[in-house]
């Protein structure tokens, strides 16, 4: 039996310019951010006391797991791409709009640079 989004995935790809491309994987990334501060408020009542109904924090941590899941696929996504003819003629303006200092430069990298894992043992949260 077919799935409904099949015919979604089947479509001929209505505009595969690079501009388009990188404008659905920047939307796609703006949504993950809804997603990820929707749980970071529940979390946040959650640390200092206040009642986070059950059934919302389920809602959440499943959304937080697409969350993961579409990372995933993006970066797999981003790393096939091939764009050779791609010239990026304002990159270091682009840059500059990046407020995360490492990640900044990671992008600026000629090679492709991993981020070092968080210190600290899995599970520990940082609160500010």
């Amino acid at each position: 039996m077919a799935h409904a989004h099949d015919s979604l995935i089947d479509a001929e790809i209505a505009d595969d310019s690079a501009v388009s491309v990188f404008r659905q994987v920047a939307a796609e990334l703006a949504g993950l951010v809804y997603a990820v501060n929707r749980l970071q408020l529940c979390i946040d009542r959650a640390c200092v006391g206040q009642p986070v109904d059950e059934g919302e924090m389920i809602r959440e941590l499943q959304a937080f797991d697409l969350v993961a899941q579409t990372l995933d696929n993006l970066s797999t996504f981003m790393d096939a791409l091939e764009p050779a003819d791609i010239q990026f003629e304002n990159l270091e303006e682009t840059i500059k709009r990046v407020t995360l200092k490492e990640l900044a430069i990671r992008l600026r990298a000629d090679r492709v640079v991993s981020p070092q894992p968080p210190s600290g043992d899995p599970g520990d949260v940082d609160l500010f």
